[in-house]
């Protein structure tokens, strides 16, 4: 076994026993056996630590001698075509690592489309060798761990991942916001958003609990879908080249599903039922999201002043304002750039270098496409909230299935049928939930949480 990751495997064992002794401990006292169990363990997770980062560097100065492997050939019986895989060779580049695991993952795709066994375990076996799968279950389990209950695959959790890292460079949820793994139905999760309260404590007096309410928040399993063209022509090589380009727009509409779903969500099927700022907004019920409605006869995004977006700020509740953050929609910028304060001045800060934030009244504004930007009466404009009050989960795997033989319909309202036009399209499926922290304080008798939506005038 490979040194490396025969470490990483025990670094997993490690930590794994510590997840176990902590949920043994909870919220109990910890015993004195128990918290020498625990530095025992957290003395040998930093042992391996320092164990695989010594492996990984002699791995990188051996990376130049190690001679490259031959790729296998493998033949398709079904359809007498020959599979190249691409064989992960140690010590490899981080690119090519990459390059390889794209490529077998497309053989994957072939061999169970195909229903070809022998195609299936090939591709399976490189990924396990070139590290690719580091979840045992998936080492051990065979093909069929990658298959659902419909036949589809789950795409190997390296891959996953790297989907679910790239939103963050594409929307404001998934780079701000809580995100918790959902790896069950339903997940409970302490409700990150109170705060707790101090008692005067007098000899023998209880104590009231208050602020976190552990397991205030459950995510569910909400599953979602798209389809998305695909060729019949590409083979493995070009197949594992347009892959990874595919889960680049992959995590760039999961990321807008997101912002999406969080901004816009109205309660109906389109939106697996969730609501959103702007309907929790709306109802009267919901203070934790606090409608502003802009000053009267303001009632176009060309006629909202500096103060409108400043009373969002203090809609609000004061112990998360100073965390909080403005979101938009790009086109919005171009009213921004003209507001002024009182003096004169302009409020709003454009970016004064490469990766800085821009920022309004102080606090940082985020900009993504999924935020409202229809003009009128009575309009959603803005948004200001504290990310750390929203909590969103995403299921264990992504999942795709190739379809060869159904009908669909194209961005442009055009029905393909796939088996008569020789045509294929891929179907990923994914899971995502969020929630809301709904605490409030109250400040003069008002009940705030900690998000607001700006409004433009009714009149």
């Amino acid at each position: 076994m490979d040194r490396l990751r025969e470490a990483k495997e025990s670094l997993s064992d490690i930590e794994l026993k510590m997840e176990q002794l902590d949920e043994a401990i909870g919220i109990k006292p910890i015993t004195d056996e128990q918290r020498s169990e625990w530095n025992e363990l957290e003395e040998q997770r930093n042992r391996q630590e320092e164990t695989i980062e010594r492996i990984a560097k002699m791995e990188s100065l051996k990376k130049d001698k190690v001679s490259e492997r031959s790729a296998d050939t493998f033949k398709l019986e079904d359809t007498k075509k020959e599979v190249k895989t691409t064989e992960v060779k140690v010590g490899e580049s981080r690119s090519a690592t990459k390059e390889a695991a794209y490529a077998n993952t497309e053989i994957l795709l072939q061999g169970v489309v195909s229903k070809n066994d022998y195609i299936v375990k090939a591709a399976q076996r490189s990924l396990i060798e070139g590290g690719h799968l580091p979840n045992p279950e998936q080492r051990e389990g065979g093909f069929t761990t990658y298959q659902d209950s419909k036949g589809g695959i789950f795409i190997p959790t390296v891959i996953s991942d790297q989907v679910y890292d790239m939103e963050q460079q594409y929307g404001v949820i998934p780079q701000l916001s809580q995100e918790f793994p959902i790896a069950n139905s339903r997940m409970k999760i302490p409700s990150v958003i109170g705060r707790p309260t101090f008692y005067a404590v007098n000899e023998k007096s209880v104590i009231p609990g208050s602020g976190l309410n552990f397991g205030g928040i459950e995510l569910d399993l909400l599953k979602w879908g798209c389809i998305v063209d695909w060729t019949n022509e590409a083979g493995s090589e070009t197949g594992g080249k347009i892959l990874p380009i595919l889960m680049r727009k992959m995590a760039e509409a999961s990321a807008f599903l997101k912002d999406d779903t969080v901004f816009n969500g109205d309660g109906t099927s389109k939106y697996n039922t969730l609501k959103g700022f702007i309907e929790l907004a709306n109802d009267t019920d919901k203070n934790f999201v606090r409608k502003t409605v802009a000053e009267t006869g303001n009632t176009s995004f060309n006629s909202l002043t500096a103060d409108d977006f400043l009373n969002l700020k203090y809609e609000v509740s004061p112990s998360v304002r100073n965390r909080g953050i403005y979101v938009m929609h790009p086109d919005m910028e171009k009213y921004l750039l003209k507001l002024e304060d009182n003096q004169g001045q302009y409020v709003y800060g454009g970016p004064a270098g490469t990766g800085m934030v821009p920022t309004l009244w102080g606090r940082p504004l985020y900009f993504s496409e999924a935020a409202p930007i229809a003009d009128g009466t009575n309009a959603p404009a803005a948004f200001y909230y504290d990310p750390s009050y929203l909590a969103y989960g995403n299921g264990p795997q992504m999942g795709v299935t190739r379809l060869s033989e159904a009908t669909i319909v194209d961005e442009s309202g055009n029905s393909v049928n796939l088996a008569t036009q020789d045509a294929s399209a891929l179907r990923f499926t994914q899971f995502f939930d969020f929630q809301p922290s709904n605490t409030t304080t109250a400040t003069n008798g008002v009940d705030k949480g900690a998000f607001a939506v700006l409004f433009t005038a009714a009149s």
